[in-house]
């Protein structure tokens, strides 16, 4: 679902439908957000719940300058920030942006830490809110560091050196597990992992957003990275726009990062999508 098909369905007065199809397409990477923050499902449940709620309240005041997926994503990272602040705990999303050139120069290609549900939840377990929220995002659920820099209000060189930093941290917290598949295994496993732990999302095609004026100012250190990273896992912010506006294949999401949405919140979601006026 794109800004074009949500303008118009709107300006038809359809915000019932309009409300259903935005829970349809966007309600486990909202709920993954939330939950990544939050760290507690029944928790994360409510939040997604509060997001939706004030998402369709707001709808008449959609103006298409961020696609619908941008703007939810946006409003429920407010409404987490706001729990966390009312819970009196620091979210490592509003501490200061560290120096841009504060990040580790070398990297692992993400199947060697998401490629395992177990050891992907072991490996994020050391990281900081907002850390957690872009790696989901991000591998589990396609969304390009143009949107993730919308969402969260940080620009896109910010985005990428924390996902950089956050996957070294992951590294090294799975450095010492003696548990992880080492030779031939370790092989066979990365085969596995390359042909059944990831997929594309083609139904989630993301409006291309490159800021030109931002990307000016983004300093040399923002935007270094090591070549084999840049090829595997930070397509560069060019890429990110010709793939949206080619069609070309987007990086792989790796299902071990997507929460599933309960029975329960699909249905209370689309209890509240039904219940306004048509």
């Amino acid at each position: 679902m794109d800004a074009n098909q949500l303008t118009a369905l709107l300006a038809h007065g359809d915000r019932r439908t309009a409300a259903a199809l935005l829970v349809r397409h966007f309600a486990p990477a909202v709920f993954s957000l939330c939950r990544a923050m939050v760290r507690d499902a029944q928790l994360a449940e409510d939040l997604s719940q509060d997001a939706f709620a004030r998402a369709f309240g707001a709808l008449g005041g959609f103006r298409a300058e961020a696609s619908p997926r941008t703007w939810l994503l946006k409003i429920a990272r407010n409404r987490c920030l706001d729990h966390l602040a009312r819970a009196s705990r620091a979210p490592w999303g509003r501490e200061p942006d560290p120096e841009p050139d504060d990040h580790p120069g070398d990297h692992v290609p993400p199947a060697e830490l998401l490629a395992r549900r177990e050891d992907a939840e072991r490996a994020m377990a050391v990281l900081g809110e907002t850390e957690r929220a872009l790696v989901v995002l991000h591998f589990g659920h396609g969304v390009g560091y143009p949107e993730l820099a919308d969402s969260f209000g940080i620009a896109q060189g910010t985005v990428r050196m924390r996902v950089s930093r956050a996957l070294a941290r992951m590294r090294d917290a799975l450095g010492n597990d003696d548990d992880r598949p080492t030779g031939r295994h370790a092989v066979v496993d990365a085969d596995a992992a390359a042909s059944g732990a990831f997929s594309y999302d083609a139904s989630e095609i993301t409006e291309a957003s490159f800021d030109f004026d931002q990307a000016t100012q983004a300093t040399d250190a923002e935007l270094t990275l090591d070549e084999d990273f840049e090829e595997e896992l930070a397509p560069s912010t060019l890429g990110d726009v010709s793939e949206s506006l080619l069609g070309a294949p987007r990086e792989p999401t790796f299902e071990t990062l997507r929460d599933d949405v309960s029975s329960a919140l699909w249905s209370q979601l689309e209890a509240l999508a039904a219940r306004i006026p048509l």
